[in-house]
């Protein structure tokens, strides 16, 4: 029976190749790179078995729609839609801008909206605090006071909401409708209309002007030497409240090299170095990694093994799918490879506090957990993102990027933390239900008393711990 069907997909792909052929050459390009994104997840992506439907009827389903775009837009939402419907911030799609130009016409953005459409990000979700002066939407009539606030976006332009794909469909035709599906804070969905700009401007996610110059000078001063950009990484030494102790806060804001300004690791380790060196000579230390999105999986290593107590295997799992005779017979392949992140022997540790939260991502999220597990580490915030895989790169014949987790990155005893994050060993309570009843300026206030507690008794437990007591740190966790 299988090689039946097998034998009728070759006929049926032997006629799709005839009526691409027959398609106008935009149309043609449009599904070359479909079929290429999507064959390329298909074969690639370790994680399609979380996945609630079914990857080949979605490709059945996305086909129709990608055939019947017209235009750039429709085209690159659907596209977007595919693969937001996998629900993983690791997943992206990068558009040239003169892709979205239509008879000279360049594609505006929601993003671009003044006094503006503004959005709160938490994790996976997102939450509008903030509407465009006279395009407010209704609110539910028996909502009222706190819980009308932050309503949440879940879908947009009929997609599912997903980080970072949302951006794509912001953008569209000057003056164009996007449609909003929102979720209240009892649950109920309305659907509300915004349009896009008619002036077009620089959208987000260009790559000419002023932004793409300001990489330009931050690699070239990479390559000739420089430190890393400022503000990326810094050190605070602050006393704890109650105690005689004084903490080293070191805030450390990514791991990737584009936004440390850096072309090689030279730079990021030399600074590192210096800072870990002042560090040193304090009671504790904070290694705060709260909205740091990762990056390179080296940078996070040289940054652990500065505190591991014993050396820590890391294992990644990759998929490939092997055709022979095309469909007649496939296989897959799995791989593994093991790295071991070593201690440092020349480095004198100190009790060691890790601060996560739930836009902890990727590289960020695998060094807490490393630190957790094989440095003593106590771990303080809310469940990190809970994207783990290695970055895979494919371009399109369009000339658009498609980068996702190809890569699964395991634990010593082989478990992944995708979709689940890293749990903290502290967990501090970080609730929409209190962002709606404070506002976002007087909940992050709240939230960072909430930290300096937690970190406070986390510390305790770690000098008792020291000394030879193994009593568990007292009180109730979390905020």
């Amino acid at each position: 029976m299988k090689l039946i069907l097998a034998l009728l997909s070759v006929v049926w792909c032997v006629g799709c190749t005839n009526l691409f052929d027959h398609l106008p050459a935009e149309d043609r390009l449009r599904l070359e790179t479909f079929e290429l994104y999507w064959q390329a997840i298909d074969e690639r992506y370790p994680y399609l078995g979380r996945l609630d439907a079914d990857w080949s009827e979605l490709h059945d389903k996305y086909q129709v729609s990608i055939a019947l775009a017209e235009g750039p837009s429709d085209f690159y939402h659907v596209l977007a839609g595919l693969l937001s419907e996998l629900d993983d911030p690791h997943v992206s799609l990068r558009i040239p801008d003169e892709n979205w130009r239509v008879d000279g016409v360049a594609a505006t953005s929601l993003a671009q909206l003044t006094p503006g459409l503004k959005v709160r990000r938490w994790g996976r979700k997102a939450y509008v605090e903030r509407w465009p002066v006279g395009h407010e939407p209704f609110v539910p009539a028996n909502l009222t006071g706190p819980d009308a606030r932050y309503p949440e976006i879940v879908r947009i332009e009929g997609f599912p909401f997903a980080v970072p794909l949302n951006s794509i469909m912001y953008r569209g035709p000057p003056g164009s409708p996007v449609d909003l599906e929102l979720r209240w804070s009892d649950g109920q969905r309305t659907h509300h209309t915004l349009h896009r700009p008619e002036r077009s401007g620089s959208a987000p996610g260009s790559t000419k002007g002023k932004p793409k110059k300001k990489l330009d000078q931050a690699e070239s001063a990479a390559k000739a030497g420089a430190k890393l950009r400022p503000g990326i990484l810094t050190l605070n030494e602050v006393k704890l409240e109650g105690t005689d102790k004084q903490i080293a806060w070191i805030k450390l804001k990514s791991l990737s090299p584009r936004r440390l300004g850096v072309a090689t690791s030279e730079a990021f380790v030399a600074e590192w170095n210096r800072v870990l060196a002042k560090a040193l000579t304090s009671d504790g230390i904070i290694l705060d990694l709260q909205g740091n999105g990762g990056g390179a999986m080296t940078l996070a290593m040289c940054v652990a093994h500065c505190f591991l107590a014993e050396p820590a295997q890391i294992y990644t799992q990759q998929r490939t799918q092997h055709s022979l005779l095309g469909p007649l017979l496939t296989f897959t392949n799995t791989l593994f490879h093991e790295t071991i992140w070593r201690p440092r022997s020349d480095v004198e540790h100190r009790p060691l506090v890790v601060l996560v939260n739930a836009d902890t991502a990727s590289a960020a999220e695998h060094l807490a957990r490393v630190l957790q597990s094989h440095a003593g580490a106590l771990v303080v915030g809310a469940p990190t993102l809970g994207v783990d895989a290695g970055i895979e790169v494919v371009e399109g014949p369009d000339g658009s990027t498609l980068k996702f987790g190809s890569k699964s990155v395991l634990s010593t005893r082989g478990k992944s933390f995708q979709d689940v994050g890293v749990l903290p060993d502290i967990s501090i309570k970080m609730d929409v239900s209190d962002l709606r009843r404070l506002g976002f300026s007087a909940w992050l206030s709240e939230v960072k008393k909430v930290h300096k507690r937690e970190v406070r008794r986390a510390f305790k437990y770690l000098w008792q711990r020291q000394s030879g007591s193994t009593a568990q740190p007292t009180g109730n966790k979390g905020g």
